[in-house]
């Protein structure tokens, strides 16, 4: 994936990863908190297009946030291109693996929200991570506004790659 990045402008995009099938992905969450920041900055909002990326779902199972964009499984050069142009990034993970998604939006140079998970604190592998402790949509909301102030920035500057940083253990690799 990294070799398709591009330095692209960044835009007024937010990418999600959503996947309503899959529970561990807390779809539901992400819309809501999507929705409660839609509402609580409704000016700011309208500017800002959404793409969910990950699974293909019918956009009235989030009828409620505007702006959304519902593309699904896309190929690999397509992902790295909208990387590389995404501002902002959201992938819930309620598991203690990390995900791929927001190791990649991080890479990409997104300011990527993301959860802790009993132990999981991907902050640890990248500056561009944001961890929101508790899951609730007001959380996520709070997160959002959070990652579109710090990006109003970056917006309209090139994409600025940061490698995901290993983390030491002292556990064997099996």
């Amino acid at each position: 994936l990294r070799n398709s990045f591009t330095p692209l402008e960044k835009e007024k995009l937010i990418l999600v990863y959503g996947r309503p099938t899959v529970s561990r992905n807390a779809f539901e969450l992400l819309m809501d908190g999507l929705c409660i920041w839609q509402q609580n900055n409704p000016m700011q909002a309208k500017d800002w297009k959404i793409i969910s990326l990950g699974e293909t779902y019918s956009p009235a199972r989030a009828s409620h946030v505007s702006n959304l964009s519902v593309q699904g499984k896309v190929q690999l050069k397509e992902y790295a291109d909208i990387l590389c142009r995404a501002s902002v990034g959201v992938s819930l993970m309620v598991s203690p693996h990390p995900s791929y998604p927001p190791l990649e939006m991080a890479e990409a140079g997104v300011f990527t929200i993301t959860n802790t998970y009993d132990g999981k604190d991907l902050t640890k592998r990248s500056p561009n991570i944001y961890n929101v402790d508790i899951l609730t949509p007001e959380q996520i909301a709070a997160a959002i506004e959070a990652g579109v102030r710090h990006s109003e920035t970056t917006v309209g500057k090139p994409a600025k790659f940061q490698p995901i940083a290993d983390l030491s253990t002292t556990q064997p690799l099996y």
